[in-house]
C-alpha cells in the first residue's frame, strides 16, 4: 500500500508484488457503496519495472474503491507486466506515463485529469480503456502504439488533444467524444475501423496524411471549426452521413477515399453557439 501523505519517489527499481494505491480499510465513504482513498503526496516512478498489477481501483463485495491524488502521478519510462487500473481516479497534478510499455490491459476509464496528461511514445500491448474520461488541460498521445483495441468513447477533452504519429493496430473508438479545442491526428495510422460517430469538434480538427487502412466513420458529428483532411486516405471510405458543419465546407479534393456526406448539413459562415 502506497503512503497516503508522504511523497513516493523511486527510480530504477523493480517491484515483484502488487503496487496498491487504494485500501479497503483506509478509504472514506463518498456515496452509497463508493469509497475513496485520498493520497496527498506526489507519486513518482522513473525507469521502474512492475512485475505484478498496479491498482488504484477495486470493486469487491459490492463496493467500489477509488483513488484521488492531490499532486502529480508520474510513471516515466516504466514497464508494466501486470494490469494497470486507474479507473475513476481523480488526479489534480500532472499525469505522466510517457515512454512506458504496458504488456497487459490498461484501464483509465472515468479518470479525471485536472492538469496535463502525457502518454507520448508509450506502447500498449493489451486492451486500453479510456471511456468517459475527462481531460481538463492538454493531453498528449503523440507517437503512441496501440497493439490491441482502444476506446476513448464519451471522453471530454477541454484543451488541445494531440494524437499525431500514433499507430492503431486494432479497432479504435472515439465516438461520442467532445473536443473543446484543437485535435490532431496528423500522420497517424489506423489499421482497423476508426469510429468518431456522434462526436463534437468545437475548434479545428486535423487529419493531415492520416492513413486509414479500413474505414473512417464520422457520422452524426458536429464540426464548429476547420476540418482538414489534406492527403488523408481511407481504403474503405470516409463516412460522414448526417454530420453538421458550422464553418466552411471541408475540402475533400485531396482525400484519397470515397466520401459519403448523405444528409449532411453545411452552414457556411454561420454563427452558432
Amino acid at each position: 500500500m502506497i503512503s497516503e501523505k508522504r511523497d513516493v519517489v523511486f527510480e530504477g527499481e523493480s517491484f515483484d508484488s502488487v503496487v496498491r494505491f487504494v485500501s479497503l480499510t483506509g478509504s472514506v465513504p463518498e456515496a452509497a457503496g463508493i469509497y475513496r482513498q485520498n493520497i496527498a503526496g506526489a507519486v513518482s516512478f522513473r525507469k521502474c519495472i512492475f512485475k505484478d498489477d498496479v491498482i488504484a481501483y477495486v470493486n469487491e463485495g459490492g463496493k467500489t474503491y477509488l483513488s484521488s491524488f492531490a499532486r502529480q502521478v508520474n510513471f516515466d519510462s516504466c514497464v508494466f507486466y501486470g494490469k494497470v487500473n486507474f479507473r475513476g481516479s481523480t488526479i489534480n497534478g500532472l499525469v505522466n506515463f510517457k515512454n512506458c510499455v504496458f504488456l497487459a490491459e490498461a484501464n483509465f476509464e472515468e479518470i479525471q485529469c485536472m492538469s496535463g496528461a502525457w502518454f507520448a511514445k508509450s506502447h500498449f500491448d493489451g486492451e486500453v480503456r479510456f471511456q468517459n474520461s475527462y481531460f481538463n488541460r492538454r493531453v498528449n498521445f503523440m507517437d503512441v502504439t496501440f497493439d490491441s483495441t482502444v476506446s476513448f468513447q464519451s471522453s471530454f477533452f477541454n484543451q488541445e488533444a494531440q494524437f499525431s504519429v500514433t499507430k492503431y493496430w486494432q479497432y479504435a473508438d472515439f465516438s461520442l467524444c467532445h473536443f473543446n479545442q484543437g485535435v490532431f491526428y496528423n500522420y497517424a495510422t489506423f489499421h482497423k475501423r476508426a469510429l468518431f460517430n456522434n462526436s463534437t469538434f468545437r475548434e479545428r480538427a486535423e487529419f493531415l496524411k492520416t492513413e486509414f487502412k479500413h474505414d473512417l466513420q464520422m457520422k452524426e458529428c458536429k464540426f464548429y471549426g476547420q476540418l482538414k483532411f489534406n492527403d488523408m486516405s481511407a481504403q474503405e471510405g470516409l463516412h460522414m452521413a448526417g454530420s453538421v458543419f458550422f464553418m466552411d465546407k471541408p475540402d475533400f479534393s485531396a482525400v484519397k477515399a470515397q466520401v459519403n456526406t448523405d444528409n449532411a448539413r453545411f452552414y457556411t459562415g454561420a454563427s452558432v453557439n
